[in-house]
């Protein structure tokens, strides 16, 4: 009888504890569920791609077969500039999964992680209903997904963060330190971040805020903190050292030498420094991460704030409440948690403002409120209603338990309805290989192991090394600024297909040959009669071929007859063959 009384009682624990959790999971899977289904059913499409896996993934195919991109140096450039579990994991993999499906793959998986821990820590400040809400934002917004999609280094920065931030909401320091070390494996501004969190949690908090750290002494503390720096050096030297051969990082003062890393170039604005002020760049990046989507909750509710303004003034309101109720909560006894994730976000201004003063040294400075604003943000948001829980609002009784749930569980109805959750069922895989291109690529494959294919540096020259496996000359994605020796090089073969591109002879291209070791040439004939554009500097070449194919007097040497150099023709696409010019 005994033992029956403790199994039942044990079966209420597991069921008291797990039951809320499984409730939020199924309501997640109701809500999400379709929508994941439809959006994997597109992703893992043969034809479709998403834009960025472009860039470091095709290398990796060379640790499956030997034979292929071993003449690609922009390719090995890429690779070379991921982290050294990153690496590890495409190294090990490569030959049992194909590289693109293993990068579609772990799209879904680092942002599932990225839900269930921001989710674990939203648990801890301000119970399930905040749990259910972080898990909604993260799977819902638009700016998760957009840094988790294609399986790159950075798809692993936001679970990295959100189990951080899931550490200290719990006070498991040690495994606070552990991710921050680990982190510097995957994307480099993690150690920092976490580094950081670390010696304010251990160094200046009070020992009563520090978790399962506070009856550490101060030598224990140090030596944490020591054996934490040398873990991430670890992984992070190596990286830095096979970078090193590629140049130094192009700054801002570097500009006029390297036009394509500043304004008008090839980056974005906010990969280029210097970095707009950290709380303009966090009011934007929280209002994508909590102010997109289409509302699965109450639409007409949803139809208050569907303009702009009135988004804009709904978010206020949030961000002011959310603010004062995390105040409260922080100053009160039990606000540990709330302090701890505090630290975390110190830490986060403090790494923006290091990074700014050596901007870009290991990431752009806007890199850390790009990952440290949206999971804070999220975590802490839907908990902040914890704080404002008047104490004469209590329930009493054996309904006291459930007064916080349901006064956060009613903030977060009010936050889910008015801000929506719901984003594309197709985003981030927008790139696909249309039908007129079957023939090329097939053509392309064609190839021995070894081709190495100039064209210009656009359209399918971007797809050739996932969709044939062979390597690129240059391209528009792989062509990106961040080492002086490199950027160089990338210029230099930019420079000479846009000669070939537009020449009266056959000289630039036999230049590819001989000089570059180029052995197909990839011509698109409805580029020949107009002048493109890329991006500074390549847009004065451009310009400068065109005038000076217009002075020649001649037509371009692309548009007639190359006799047997032609290996493949159709409407839109001619292969040659170098070796036979």
């Amino acid at each position: 009888m005994g033992g029956t009384r403790l199994s039942r009682e044990r079966a209420k624990r597991i069921a008291t504890r797990c039951g809320p959790w499984l409730l939020v999971i199924a309501l997640l899977v109701w809500l999400d569920g379709p929508r994941f289904l439809n959006h994997m059913g597109v992703a893992f499409r043969t034809n479709v791609l998403n834009d960025d896996m472009r860039i470091q993934l095709p290398y990796f195919y060379h640790y499956a077969d030997k034979s292929l991109f071993t003449n690609d140096v922009i390719g090995r450039y890429h690779a070379d500039g991921t982290g050294e579990l990153f690496r590890a994991l495409y190294i090990a993999l490569a030959p049992l999964v194909d590289v693109v499906v293993l990068g579609k793959a772990l799209t879904y998986v680092t942002l599932w992680l990225t839900a269930a821990g921001l989710a674990v820590a939203a648990a801890r400040l301000g119970g399930k209903p905040a749990a259910f809400a972080a898990a909604c934002f993260t799977l819902g917004s638009y700016e998760f997904i957009d840094r988790t999609v294609g399986g790159l280094p950075r798809a692993f920065a936001y679970p990295c963060v959100a189990w951080m931030l899931a550490s200290l909401a719990w006070g498991r320091i040690r495994s606070h330190a552990v991710l921050s070390a680990l982190g510097a494996g995957f994307y480099p501004l993690l150690p920092v971040i976490g580094g950081l969190t670390l010696a304010i949690v251990l160094l200046v908090l009070h020992p009563r805020d520090r978790g399962s750290a506070r009856s550490w002494s101060f030598r224990r503390r140090v030596v944490v903190l020591g054996l934490t720096f040398l873990g991430a050096c670890s992984l992070l030297v190596p990286f830095a050292v096979r970078v090193h051969k590629y140049g130094a990082v192009i700054h801002a003062q570097d500009f006029g030498a390297f036009p394509e890393a500043g304004p008008g170039g090839r980056l974005h604005d906010l990969d280029r420094s210097p970095a707009p002020p950290f709380f303009e760049l966090a009011e934007n990046t929280g209002a994508r991460a909590l102010g997109h989507g289409n509302a699965p909750f109450w639409p007409d509710v949803h139809e208050l704030v569907a303009s702009r303004a009135h988004k804009q003034t709904a978010l206020i309101v949030i961000a002011l409440i959310a603010a004062a109720g995390v105040l409260r909560a922080g100053l009160l006894r039990s606000g540990r948690p709330f302090r701890r994730v505090a630290a975390f976000a110190l830490a986060v201004f403090i790494g923006f403002q290091l990074a700014a003063l050596v901007d870009p040294s290991l990431v752009p400075s806007s890199r850390y409120v790009r990952y440290g604003v949206p999971t804070l943000l999220v975590a802490v948001v839907p908990s902040a209603a914890i704080g404002l829980l008047p104490r004469g609002w209590r329930l009493k009784g054996r309904f006291r338990a459930f007064t916080a749930p349901l006064w956060v569980g009613g903030f977060v109805a009010v936050l889910l309805a008015f801000l929506g959750t719901y984003s594309s069922q197709t985003f981030g895989y927008e790139v696909r290989l249309g039908g007129g291109e079957q023939g090329i690529a097939a053509a392309m494959r064609r190839l021995p192991a070894n081709a190495l294919v100039a064209g210009w540096p656009e359209g399918f020259m971007d797809d050739l090394t996932i969709v044939a496996k062979r390597s690129a000359f240059i391209t528009y994605q792989t062509y990106m600024p961040y080492n002086q020796k490199m950027t160089l090089e990338m210029r230099a073969r930019a420079d000479a297909v846009i000669d070939a591109y537009y020449a009266p002879d056959l000289a630039p291209l036999r230049r590819l040959r001989d000089e570059f070791r180029v052995t197909h040439f990839l011509i698109e004939p409805g580029r020949l009669r107009k002048r493109g554009r890329l991006f500074r500097p390549l847009d004065h070449e451009i310009a400068s071929a065109f005038a000076a194919l217009a002075r020649s007097g001649k037509d371009n040497v692309l548009a007639g007859d190359l006799g047997d150099a032609v290996l493949y023709r159709d409407g839109r696409y001619e292969l040659l063959d170098l070796a036979k010019l």
